[in-house]
């Protein structure tokens, strides 16, 4: 057999090549034409002949559609000895023509409906054949009949409308395919649509039909020989039209009534003998089912794209016909044809068509559907582009074919139509079924819509189903904005961010790559794991945040709802979307004002919030003209220009009213999102604005919700499995894949890294991943080494729970070394290949299951370090190109590593909660980790600080022993000293500088009363072991509770301890305190025992103290360190005493139990008691009550509620001892009012301060000064070693700072904190320490300022104040020493080291500056000054520098002094700011005097200096 017996030659215009069209890949010959529209080629008559005569071909076949109607080209080919493969010229005009076989149809009896030829009949007359009847009827038409149906002009189409009635059909003649034909239902609609019609087929005659309602399309298939014998081939249906174009079409006919459409074949088939037709021809009539009057519509003189419909239930190859008769076979010699008759094939005798023996019946039912590239959502409206994808699945029940495939594409000059699709069944619904199923199993993925998912819609709906639909059915849908099924919005919105932002972040990935392999260097912010995407749909904006996770992991946020989906690209360009478990195929189109979603086989589209005021081309095609003059005004929603897309004339409509200014002319070629105008808007404030998604409009992420946490956790997940996915989360994360909201990320890790360790001491997680391996390579190995390796895993797991159970990796791994000596050595490398994973296993657990914690601590900690380790040789360009240097072939790596790097910050946080984690579970295992601590303390940078201070803290923390060595040991100290009577045992643990306030707690409920009371006697004497203790009782209550009464001195360098002012003869003063502590179980407890603790007071030795001695708290107010004045010493005014109300000096301290850690509900508690008691404890002359709050293994927690509070809860002092509170020196702090914040840190106190003015009277006074003051103290409580270190010193100090900072930038969020200037960091330590000031100093400058410097500036921390006592050392004298960080000029750091010292005369504090004396390091001035005003608060006594060794303090009154009015020589010792003054050190006192200034202490008001 010959399959190229008979050869194909093809036109093919360059846009066809472009698009890949399929047809080219099956000729034996291409014949390259001119592109553009079709009068340039397909359509072009004499470019067809001239084709055919130059390639000598026989025949011609023009498919549908083109020059396929036109009567010139048979003519053409004719007169050129070559052949049409269609009805003659005559013929094809006479029929093919709408006009002419309108009247044929009337001559012929045919019914037509009312047009503008009505009543028009030809000429006919008879002639014989023998083609099967005696006789024919021939019909001629000639030009003047043919004119008389025509309407030339507009006015005569009006006429002929109004005649007819409307609705009208304004139909061109040589129109076809959607083309040329219009509706109108009046007469302001006529004249719009008549102009179109005339510019869609030019020249075309034009005539006037009645528009049949509820009508529907039905045709008979025609074929016809050179005899002029015709035979039907039963019908199709095709009602199911837009724009008057099929697109859903089915054979046979069941609409109809048998007999009815055997009438309607039959005038099918007198029509094309008529005519003396020849060919496939087809013959539409409108049938109307209500009344079953049917009319003749037109006769299409070609073949239709829907012939396979006919083909598949006649068995009838239609094309293949058509060239037999061609060839001049008759009808009744085609094989095909005798056997749809039932005649024999053995004998050619002719049939009697009219009349056969057997009528033919067809086979089954065919259901087909056009795909075409249009949007189904915006009428219909076709658009060209590439087809990236295109995966049909054909079957014995379905076929369909494309006119392009995968890389090909549609042009603008192209027809929409690109495929077909055709389902047979045994009946009608089978046919639908199979069609549906098929569609949705197609796949196209390209640059444009199709209409297959309506098509689905269509299929699916009811008015298909029972058959009951019409031409207009789908023109009522599409103007009721009828919509195929949508995926559901949030799976869409998922999938439409997911392709949007994979596809950025994966793009700027590869841009980075490439510019490391050409030897550039990109910055490090091009690598952003996360982007925002604004999606709008219905009006409404969803703006979603899309973060990868991972390396096929993205997090998802929409509001405040989260999601987290795997995303997977596959090869085709899609990707596949895993949420909630359930897989989804998904990508995405972007055009300019919109994306379009497709989700599995569903379409969405999400606008663009676009700019109404620039008018862009919907998709490629040509400008035919505009509709208004340019710089014209249109209203919103009318049209201004139109465009022919895809042989379609489309009008464009404004979004908006305002005034156009054309870009394009008419006839420009326009692609996707061409500006075609530009508008001013008449008010752009109208225009349509999208609203912005609120969580409160819908459930969010969580309506996506399918599979439940308790069916996730359900399926199954293992030990070894569940680790893996913890391992994962981790490893991504220190990858760089990490949120971007800290909060979430801190709240996320934590949770994993809890998970993550709990498995890594699950001592089932190696018996899971055992079994898993040898699961895999059971089979491969010999049963004899498979059965003892399951008996060694057997026998763990019986002893799980034992505390001796060890993972038998080393008998596993002896067993298979053992087995590998014993084999052929040609055979053990492959065994050795499939034993490898044993192998690895038994590596990693050698250790047992804590020697793999071991492992994978250090792994995790190593991929950080790793990253890290590179970033510490100098700046970003210079790390870059080393690493591109060393990974010349893996430059993958490269970028990578700086992208994880770019996460610093996160990595950060991932490490320190990793570190916390592992040391409040398994502190022992940090000294096993040693060496990876090391290399993270090591990093120098200060973006890993953090890290390097927490490891630093961790390696000097694990050498203090833990809570329950310290516990033993506490109570070992107690019994001993207990049962030897010895009191230098509990003097030893009242001076031990070992941590103790958590352990202690615990003994004031032991089990031992005497253990109870001297518990009770150590915290308290600890507590005030910076007092002298004059007198401790204790005291058993009625229920065996113990409690202490004391009686203390308060120290002199406590702030209400002395008094040295001048101006009223207060000399030094030291004032005595009394106090009672008990423990209780609970708070209930404490108040049933409330007032016999009070009696204490009464009713023991405590009543002989000098109850005369009042605390003067008001004299806190003035200011000591005046200069001596030989004048008389005054007299404390009456009203002074008069208003002293503190006279009491009882303190009480509560220990009680809690449950709660919670500080709101503790302190709402303990306020409403001592509200409740506030009389009772003024009685008992109650000075304060701290409740002490004990939890086990818990640092106390402290509540205060003080008398001149009104027994309100002094916030100032939460969580502070009060005994110990004083070294927070709040007292230097008298001068502004302050408001303590909350932070999360118990030992870190932050205070948000304003300023007092200096009359307090005066409430109009605007208060200009804001500050934040942060302090904090360091304990012996903190020390690790009886002594501190050097490096504890550098830590504490470095970690405090970094919490200190950390907590102003969590205070930025507080209302006035934009106010806040001058920021303030106290520090303080009060172990003394064995080191010498200078080497602090130097560290501080060195590893603490370079690092944090910047954030310093940024908090706008202008004071930073260290306080350290030191012991006697080589060239160091013992002290107190403090180390003072300035930045006044907000731009330069300074460090000033200054050593304390007491005036023994005055009580006055002296700071005087320290310099070492080799190198002269850090030489300043030094001056005396009152220590409870010094210079780091701005409303200060004034600083008058009378030489540069020493000054005083002096009070005075405000000086405001105009610039002007100071001599020249003394400005430079000015500076103003908003009329406040600050003095320069080199300025004298005589200077002062000079300008009038008050230096006699003669007022208590302040000098407010800057």
């Amino acid at each position: 057999m010959n399959e190229r017996a008979i050869q194909f030659v093809v036109m093919v215009t360059p846009e066809d090549l472009k698009a890949n069209a399929d047809y080219i890949k099956i000729a034996d010959f291409v014949c390259k034409v001119k592109g553009g529209s079709n009068n340039n080629n397909y359509a072009n008559v004499d470019l067809i002949v001239s084709v055919a005569k130059q390639h000598k071909v026989e025949a011609v076949w023009a498919g549908w559609g083109h020059a396929s109607e036109n009567p010139k080209l048979p003519a053409a080919l004719s007169k050129a000895g070559i052949m049409f493969m269609g009805p003659s010229e005559k013929a094809m005009w006479l029929l093919g023509d709408k006009i002419a076989s309108s009247i044929v149809a009337q001559t012929a009896g045919v019914p037509t409906l009312p047009w503008s030829g009505s009543g028009l009949v030809a000429p006919i007359q008879k002639s014989s054949s023998s083609g099967g009847s005696d006789h024919h009827t021939r019909v001629k038409v000639d030009r003047s009949l043919f004119r008389q149906g025509c309407v030339h002009s507009l006015e005569e189409g009006l006429a002929s409308a109004n005649k007819i009635g409307y609705p009208v059909m304004i139909k061109a003649s040589e129109g076809g395919g959607g083309k040329g034909i219009r509706k109108a239902e009046s007469k302001e609609e006529f004249a719009k649509q008549y102009s179109q019609v005339k510019q869609e087929v030019p020249g075309s005659p034009i005539f006037i039909m009645k528009m049949a309602l509820n009508a529907r399309h039905l045709e008979v298939q025609i074929l016809a020989d050179e005899e002029g014998v015709a035979i039907s081939l039963f019908g199709r249906d095709c009602s199911i039209q837009r724009r008057h174009q099929k697109i859903i079409e089915e054979a046979p006919v069941v609409i109809a009534k048998p007999e009815v459409f055997e009438e309607m074949e039959k005038a099918a088939v007198r029509l094309a003998e008529m005519v003396n037709y020849r060919s496939a021809g087809t013959v539409e009539y409108l049938y109307d089912g209500d009344s079953g009057h049917w009319y003749f519509l037109e006769l299409n003189p070609r073949l239709q794209v829907e012939h396979p419909c006919t083909e598949m239930v006649s068995n009838i190859n239609l094309p293949a016909a058509q060239l037999m008769i061609a060839m001049g076979i008759p009808l009744h010699k085609l094989k095909a044809v005798r056997q749809m008759y039932q005649e024999s094939l053995t004998n050619w005798t002719p049939i009697d068509f009219h009349q056969p023996a057997l009528a033919p019946k067809p086979m089954g039912h065919v259901i087909a559907a056009r795909i075409t590239s249009e949007n189904p959502d915006e009428g219909f409206k076709p658009s060209a582009g590439t087809i990236h994808e295109l995966n049909f699945k054909s079957n014995k029940n379905v076929w369909g074919y494309f006119s392009v495939s995968a890389s090909g594409g549609l042009h603008e000059f192209a027809d929409s139509q690109f495929g077909h699709c055709f389902s047979w069944g045994e009946d009608r619904e089978q046919a639908r079924e199979n069609l549906v199923v098929a569609l949705k199993e197609l796949s196209i993925r390209g640059d444009f819509r199709t209409i297959v998912e309506h098509l689905i819609m269509l299929l699916e709906r009811k008015e298909f189903i029972t058959n009951s639909m019409n031409t207009g059915w789908l023109d009522e849908l599409i103007a009721n904005k009828e919509r195929a099924e949508k995926p559901n919005i949030m799976l869409s919105l998922i999938c439409g961010a997911l392709c949007v932002a994979d596809g950025i972040i994966s793009s700027n990935f590869e841009t980075f790559k490439a510019s490391l392999e050409r030897g550039q260097t990109q910055p490090a912010t091009i690598l952003k794991n996360s982007l925002q995407v604004d999606l709008v749909s219905d009006g409404i904006k969803y703006r979603l945040k899309a973060t990868k996770t991972g390396k096929s992991n993205y997090m998802m946020e929409l509001g405040t709802s989260k999601k987290d989906v795997e995303v997977f690209p596959m090869t085709d360009g899609q990707l596949l979307v895993l949420v909630d478990g359930l897989t989804h195929t998904t990508y995405m189109q972007e055009s300019a004002e919109s994306y379009r979603v497709v989700v599995g086989n569903q379409t969405v589209v999400f606008e663009k919030e676009n700019d109404p005021s620039i008018l862009m081309a919907p998709s490629t095609g040509k400008l035919i003209k505009f509709l208004i003059d340019d710089g014209g005004h249109v209203k919103a929603g009318d049209p201004y220009c139109e465009m022919e897309v895809m042989k379609m004339v489309t009008t464009l409509h404004a979004n908006e009213g305002g005034i156009i200014q054309f870009v394009k002319r008419p006839g420009a070629i326009l692609e996707n999102g061409s500006v075609i105008a530009r508008m001013t808007l008449d008010d752009p404030t109208q225009c349509n604005k999208v609203a912005e998604y609120s969580d409160e409009g819908g459930p969010g992420f969580d309506a996506l919700v399918i599979v439940s946490e308790e069916e996730k956790s359900a399926g199954g997940l293992n030990l070894h499995q569940n680790y893996l996915n913890a391992k994962q989360l981790l490893e991504n994360a220190l990858d760089g894949f990490c949120q971007r909201d800290e909060k979430y990320f801190r709240r996320f890790i934590i949770s994993v890294i809890e998970n993550y360790l709990r498995l890594l001491r699950d001592p089932r997680l190696p018996l899971d991943e055992s079994r898993e391996v040898l699961a895999s390579i059971q089979g491969r190995i010999q049963p004899k080494l498979e059965k003892e390796i399951v008996r060694a895993l057997s026998n763990y797991e019986q002893n799980l729970t034992s505390v001796l159970a060890q993972f038998p990796a080393q008998k596993i791994n002896n067993a298979i070394l053992d087995y590998l000596s014993r084999i052929d050595s040609r055979e053990r490398d492959i065994v050795e290949l499939t034993l490898e994973p044993l192998l690895e296993l038994c590596a990693r657990y050698r250790g047992g299951v804590r020697g793999h914690m071991k492992m994978a601590v250090c792994d995790m900690i190593k991929r950080y370090t790793d990253v890290e380790k590179q970033f510490q040789i100098g700046h970003y360009d210079k790390v870059v190109t080393t690493m591109r240097a060393l990974n010349k072939d893996n430059v993958q790596k490269v970028v990578d590593t700086v992208f994880a790097h770019t996460q610093v910050r996160m990595r950060n946080v991932l490490i320190n909660l990793l570190l916390d984690s592992l040391w409040g579970q398994e502190p022992k295992l940090t000294k096993d980790i040693k060496t990876s601590l090391l290399d993270l303390a090591n990093l120098s940078r200060g973006e890993n600080s953090t890290v390097s201070l927490k490891a630093r803290t961790i390696l000097i923390a694990s050498e203090k022993p833990s809570y329950e060595l310290r516990f033993n040991k506490i109570e070992r100290l107690f019994l001993d000293a207990i049962s030897a009577n010895s009191i230098e045992q509990l003097e030893t643990m009242i001076t031990d500088e070992n941590a103790m306030f958590d352990v202690l707690g615990d003994f004031f409920y032991h089990i031992n009363r005497k253990v109870r009371a001297a518990a009770l006697e150590v915290y308290q004497r600890r507590a005030l072991i910076s007092y002298d203790i004059e007198g401790l009782l204790h005291e058993e209550m009625d229920d065996n509770t113990y409690a202490v009464m004391f009686k203390f001195r308060l120290p002199e360098a406590h702030p209400n301890s002395s008094f040295a002012h001048r101006d009223y003869g207060i000399m030094q003063r030291t004032y005595k305190r009394f106090g009672a502590m008990a423990a209780f179980d609970s708070f209930d407890h404490f108040q049933t025992n409330f007032l016999r603790l009070l009696d204490l007071f009464r009713t023991r030795a405590l009543d002989d103290c000098d109850h005369s001695m009042r605390d003067l708290d008001i004299l806190d107010g003035l200011h000591v360190g005046s200069p001596p004045v030989q004048q008389q010493q005054p007299m404390l005014p009456p009203s002074l005493f008069q208003s002293l109300e503190d006279r009491f000096q009882y303190i009480l301290n509560v220990a009680v139990k809690s449950k709660t850690d919670n500080d709101a509900i503790i302190s709402q508690l303990c306020s409403d008691f001592c509200q409740a008691h506030t009389d009772i404890l003024r009685e008992h002359e109650v000075r304060r009550v701290t409740f002490i709050v004990l939890r086990s293994k818990e640092f106390p927690k402290y509540f205060t509620f003080r008398a001149r509070m009104g027994y309100k809860e002094d916030l100032v002092y939460r969580h502070l001892e009060p005994a110990l509170a004083f070294q927070l020196e709040l007292n230097r702090l008298k001068n502004y009012s302050l408001h303590p914040v909350p932070v999360s840190n118990h030992k870190m106190h932050l205070y948000f301060a304003t300023a007092k003015t200096l009359n307090q009277e005066d409430q109009e006074q605007p208060i200009s000064d804001y500050r934040f003051f942060i302090r904090s103290i360091i304990r012996h409580s903190d020390l690790v070693t009886t002594e501190a270190s050097f490096e504890f010193v550098r830590n504490e100090g470095e970690r405090l700072l970094l919490e200190a900072l950390d907590e102003l930038e969590v205070a930025a969020t507080h209302p006035q904190a934009k106010k806040t200037d001058g920021n303030h960091i106290f520090l303080n330590f009060v172990p003394t320490v064995t080191m010498h000031p200078f080497n602090i100093a130097k560290d501080i400058e060195e590893k603490i300022l370079n690092r944090y410097a910047h954030r310093l500036l940024k908090l706008k921390v202008k004071f930073a104040e260290i306080s350290i006592s030191t012991r006697a050392a080589s060239g160091v004298e013992p002290g107190v020493y403090r180390i003072c960080i300035s930045n006044e000029a907000g731009y330069l750091l300074k460090i000033h080291i200054y050593k304390v010292e007491e005036a023994p005369d005055t009580g006055i504090l002296k700071f005087f500056s320290y310099s070492d004396s080799k190198s002269g390091y850090y030489e300043h001035v030094s001056f005396a000054i009152d220590y409870k005003v010094f210079f780091l608060e701005k409303f200060v006594t004034c600083i008058l520098f009378v030489s540069r060794d020493q000054c005083i303090a002096y009070p005075c009154q405000r000086l405001t002094l105009p610039k002007h009015t100071l001599k020249p020589k003394d400005r430079k010792h000015w500076h103003w700011r908003r009329h406040t003054l600050m003095i320069s050190p080199t300025c004298s006192r005589t200077v002062l005097l000079r300008y009038g200034a008050t230096i006699a202490p003669n007022s208590p008001k302040m000098a407010h200096i800057l």
